[in-house]
């Protein structure tokens, strides 16, 4: 994965014209903050361990509130068959506050290492799967509540993110327009406004 990140033909993808317009126009703004972390995600089926409970983008990339994300499969994904599913309109209720579970990624497990409390509830909203295939893309929030589906019958799920925040956001300058997790940027530093603690801790 680390070595997909640095090809040149996925910083091309990354910095395509027609990209950098999208979210251009998504954040409203002409300056577009490009995260060069761009992972090629290879679920498993059988490693469900390595999969995101609800979650939102933010806390593991947070390069500015108002950011989004392009979701891309490289082959089918369907929903019968385990894909991604979401809360639509979500993001308009801001950060979630999370709890730290994994302090800098000891367990090296990065979608384990930040956990929204009682996430559990998250299971009565009216969430929704959708098909999207290998010409398709999703594109979200950074704010958007969403979740990893289990494989049901497909041994293996290809998927690549694109991620763009926002240069003019308030926040992100302040902040000094950071970067995520991947490099170093731990979310409980940077915004411990965020950041709530584990009940079970305090028992």
């Amino acid at each position: 994965m680390v070595s997909y990140r640095h090809l040149g033909s996925t910083q091309q993808l990354l910095v395509k014209d027609r990209n950098l317009r999208l979210a251009r126009m998504l954040m409203s703004t002409d300056h577009v903050n490009v995260l060069p972390y761009v992972p090629l995600r290879i679920d498993i089926k059988g490693e469900e361990k390595y999969l995101f409970d609800w979650h939102q983008d933010f806390p593991y990339t947070p390069g500015s509130e108002d950011g989004i994300v392009v979701w891309a499969p490289l082959f089918d994904v369907l929903n019968h068959e385990g894909g991604i599913k979401f809360i639509p309109g979500s993001h308009h209720d801001g950060v979630v506050p999370v709890i730290i579970a994994d302090k800098q990624n000891t367990k090296e497990n990065g979608a384990h290492t930040v956990r929204i409390p009682n996430a559990e509830v998250l299971e009565d909203e009216q969430a929704f799967t959708i098909d999207v295939y290998a010409t398709d893309v999703l594109v979200f929030s950074t704010l958007l509540l969403h979740k990893s589906m289990m494989l049901r019958n497909q041994p293996i799920r290809w998927t690549t993110q694109l991620r763009y925040a926002n240069f003019n956001n308030p926040s992100a300058v302040m902040k000094g327009w950071l970067g995520g997790m991947i490099e170093g940027c731990w979310f409980e530093n940077v915004y411990s406004e965020y950041v709530v603690q584990d009940n079970k801790d305090t028992l």
